[in-house]
């Protein structure tokens, strides 16, 4: 029979559950809004083209790729963060990780495969032969999920295999190494525009393409392994975080350094649409959301990681240091002894440790 310090302490849980979905919905539609109308925004050739964006938002073109783009980002969002908090183990159950998370999971490890479907698509345009069956004039998002689709036929038996114990680190490195070929990829094309623009070298369409493709590529297959080891070498919690942190920053370097750049270029240059620039901020915004959300959800979660080893209650925050064998938390009533022996030793994850039991 449940007694009411047992039924506090669940209410209590479930508050602070609740508010905390809340945050993660309202952040994700903030987010939404932002990387859906992101296109149209960057395609706008001068401040008069913002007049007409309303249009352009509720066009059928901008609206697939809009929606393309949302849902490509916070799959890979999702990928990302999924090893910190791992679903619980079920008593009698084979597997660790429902069937269902590891579909969502192989849905977010065929993003990056749908994302180099568009810059095939690109590659196409730039190259004139875009007509083709596969790449239909400008239909990036067209691009998109028949990429995303062909990723997802290998990714379904990869995946279940990888996780059916346990949430693997390794697709997490896997779009890591994704998001450090694009920082590539975009370095390489805004700095090839720069030389066309500024030197007047006649740098050709396929040559941009080269450029651009394999840094993407070879940042990819390089840095996938490398980032798996350093993600192994530590906490997964905190190695995540350093992860989405250092690639935020490295691509908010990069958008604050194309900027001018795309600037000085939109006013040169007749034809904007093949600049280096652009192509570059068009990856870069949209990556940019990918590594803010796991950064602002894994820097929570650190700290909360960091409450529970100070001793502090879960639910409130109240010092325990002094109350370290109390059943309960005097301040909230929430079940402190349950807490404190659930915490693992060397400060893992809460979450993590009970997955486990």
């Amino acid at each position: 029979m449940q007694t009411d310090p047992d039924i506090q302490s669940r209410h209590l849980r479930r508050a602070r559950l609740g508010k905390r979905r809340r945050l993660i919905l309202g952040f994700w539609l903030v987010q939404s809004v932002l990387v859906y109308a992101s296109w149209p925004l960057l395609l706008c050739m001068s401040l008069s083209d913002l007049n007409s964006i309303g249009k352009e938002l509720g066009s059928p073109g901008m609206m697939g790729v809009g929606l393309t783009l949302v849902a490509g980002v916070t799959m890979a969002q999702l990928i990302f963060v999924m090893p910190v908090r791992p679903p619980a183990r079920k008593s009698g159950t084979r597997a660790r990780v429902p069937v269902w998370v590891r579909l969502l999971l192989a849905a977010a490890v065929a993003t990056p495969i749908g994302v180099l479907g568009v810059m095939l698509q690109s590659a196409a345009m730039m190259l004139n032969f875009d007509d083709t069956l596969l790449f239909s004039h400008g239909r990036f998002e067209a691009a998109f999920w028949l990429f995303w689709l062909i990723g997802l036929v290998p990714a379904v038996p990869i995946v279940v295999r990888l996780c059916r114990r346990q949430l693997s680190p390794i697709i997490s490195a896997y779009i890591a190494g994704a998001c450090t070929g694009l920082l590539g990829y975009a370095l390489a094309v805004a700095a090839a525009g720069l030389v066309r623009l500024v030197a007047d070298v006649d740098i050709s369409d396929l040559w941009m393409v080269i450029i651009g493709g394999t840094p993407l590529l070879l940042g990819w297959i390089v840095s996938t392994p490398l980032l798996l080891a350093f993600i192994g070498g530590q906490d997964t919690e905190t190695a995540l975080k350093k992860l989405a942190s250092l690639i935020f920053v490295g691509t908010s370097v990069e958008i604050l350094a194309i900027i001018p750049l795309d600037v000085f270029t939109r006013r040169k240059s007749d034809c904007y649409c093949a600049e280096g620039s652009l192509w570059a901020l068009l990856a870069l915004v949209p990556l940019g959301f990918v590594a803010l959300g796991p950064m602002i959800f894994l820097v929570a979660a650190s700290k909360r990681r960091k409450r529970y080893a100070a001793g502090c209650c879960e639910i409130c925050g109240y010092d325990m240091t002094g109350n370290l064998k109390a059943e309960r938390c005097p301040e909230c009533g929430a079940g402190w002894k349950a807490l404190s022996e659930a915490l693992p030793s060397g400060g893992a994850d809460h979450g993590q440790s009970r997955a486990g039991g």
